[in-house]
Parts: structure tokens; sequence; C-alpha cells
């Protein structure tokens, strides 16, 4: 494991049109405050170095400050026209309505819709995240009264076949209030107001991440207890009643998931964007409440690798820096 300092800087640039004045200055206004924000901060720079350049996870989703200045009326339409076409759109529509009803209000408003664009390409599956030894960052933030600790790898496809026992193995580690990770370092040691961990699906397989803000004094501290609960899930047996909680935790409350129209809007929306079949949900509690022992075990030796991490750490690199060393 070896720790380095990386650091970056933003620009601005001037020349503006005044119909984008006002936009360009709250995008560059938002991107300088992020300077201020360590989870913010944390989140761009493990994207950076997890994702190659050219990966569309790479760079921030709103851009950075040169590529703000660089936005001129021409860049803008031209974006819209490429885009903003039917041939990208999706309509989903839940509520007290008939097809017909929904079709003839769907043709009110947007019959007349034309676009230039073509249907969207999917994003290129052969790029991947950096398969790097387990490494540790530290980006500077002088004076911080807490650390902001993101450990994270390559994560998985939404239609992986692990999909159940991957979402049951990390209620376990730190998808619920009552996981490891928040009993942890929050309940049992005090140094956090919350921890936690989740894998992040996306049109290509976004990263398993764990995250925390600790004291800054505790930051080796809470690095020690996240490997441990990481090696403690892949190596001893989980209880029977822990696990049965987990998959109750998860079985329980996907109704809650469509309470409202929203919600059940939002649930199709994720079926559609991953490709993933209507009838979907209608084993999704059978196969939840059909993981084992042995699966958690399984898929926790499998995709929580605590030898190919990358580690963030947001904080008093001069206070920090000695103890996560000496680990």
């Amino acid at each position: 494991m070896s720790v380095r300092s990386v650091g970056g800087g933003l620009q601005r640039c001037d020349g503006w049109t005044p119909a984008l004045a006002r936009q360009r200055d709250l995008r560059l206004a938002g991107i300088l405050q992020q300077r201020d924000q360590p989870n913010t901060m944390a989140s761009l720079a493990f994207n950076a170095l997890l994702f190659p350049d050219g990966h569309p996870y790479h760079q921030p989703l709103g851009g950075d400050s040169a590529a703000t200045a660089g936005l001129d009326s021409a860049s803008v339409r031209a974006f819209y026209s490429a885009t903003m076409s039917p041939a990208n759109a999706t309509m989903v529509v839940a509520g007290d309505i008939t097809m017909a009803e929904a079709r003839a209000a769907i043709e009110r408003r947007f019959g007349a819709w034309r676009g230039r664009g073509s249907a969207a390409v999917p994003a290129n599956g052969t790029n991947t995240a950096v398969d790097r030894a387990t490494e540790v960052f530290l980006v500077d933030k002088p004076g911080a009264a807490q650390s902001v600790i993101l450990i994270g790898a390559a994560g998985v496809d939404r239609s992986d076949p692990d999909y159940a026992a991957i979402e049951v193995m990390n209620t376990l580690l730190g998808g619920s209030f009552s996981s490891r990770l928040n009993s942890n370092l929050r309940e049992e040691k005090g140094y956090t107001y919350g921890a936690g961990s989740g894998f992040s699906y996306r049109p290509l397989p976004g990263p398993f991440m764990a995250q925390a803000a600790v004291r800054t004094n505790v930051t080796d501290s809470s690095m020690i207890e996240f490997f441990r609960e990481f090696e403690r899930l892949k190596n001893e047996p989980v209880d029977p009643v822990e696990l049965e909680r987990a998959k109750a935790y998860l079985a329980l409350g996907l109704a809650s998931d469509f309470e409202t129209t929203t919600q059940m809007a939002g649930q199709v929306s994720g079926l559609l964007r991953f490709g993933l079949p209507m009838t979907y949900y209608d084993d999704y509690v059978a196969k939840i409440m059909a993981v084992t022992l042995a699966d958690i075990q399984r898929v926790a030796r499998k995709y929580i690798r605590s030898d190919r991490f990358t580690v963030i750490i947001v904080g008093d690199v001069a206070a920090i820096r000695p103890g996560i060393e000496a680990l």
C-alpha cells in the first residue's frame, strides 16, 4: 500500500456572451464551492482515479471550469439539437389513467415534437475501471476537523446474476442503519455520525463505495475498522439471525418503493434503463429470501477486494499522514 498526495486547480476564462453569462456564472460558482465540500472533493477525486481518462465516469457529470468557460450559444444549441430528440425519449405514465387517455395527452403536448438528432449510442461496455493494488490518496484540506474516507473499487452490472446476493451482503456490511460498518464506527467507537456502503448501478458498471466522515484524530483507527469489517464478512460465517434480518429489511422495504405514482414511474424507468423485464419484481422477494450464508461469503470474497481498493481521504494531511503511513 502506498500513499500519495493529489491536487488540482480550477480555471476561469473571460469573453463570455451576455446570453449565457448568468448561467455560466452560477455553474462556475458551484464548481468553485465544491472545493469547500469534502464529500464532493472525495467523490471527484475517486472517480478521476478509479475510471481512466476517456471513461464516461472519469470526468464530473457537471463538467469543470474549463469546459464551462468554453460554452457559447452555438455549442449549447448544437448539443440540444443532437440529443433532445424523440429518438432518445421514453415516456412513462403512472396514475389513474387509461392507455387511450395517456396516448391522447402525450399527442396533444408532444405530437409536434420533431428532432434532428438520432438515437443515442449505448456507452462502450469495454471501458473498465482501473485495476490497481490498494492505494491511498490524500487530498489536503488544512485545519479540517474531520476526514472524509471513501474506499471503493469497480462494481457490477445491474443485470448481474449475483444481484440479490450482493444486495443482501451489502445490507449486512453498510446498507442499513444497523449494518456492521455503522454499528462499529458510529455506535461502538463513536468515530462518526454515520458510515455506510453501496453499489452504484449505471449504464456501465458503477463503483462499490464505503465511506464515512470521521474525526481527524481517529482517521487511521477508522481505516483499521473499515478493513476489519471487510475481512470479517469474507472470512467469518454470518450469524443466521443477522442474515434473516438483512433479507427481511430488503423484502419488506420493497412496498415502500411503490407508494406513490412518482415512485412507480421511477421503478418502471429503472427497468427500462437497464433492459430488465416488466415482470422483474414478480419474484424479487423470492430471490432475496433465497440468499444463503454461503452466498454472502462468496460474493463478499468476489466483490469486496481489500487488496484492490482505491482509497481517498480528504482532510488535514499534516495531521493524518503519519498515522495513515504507519498502517
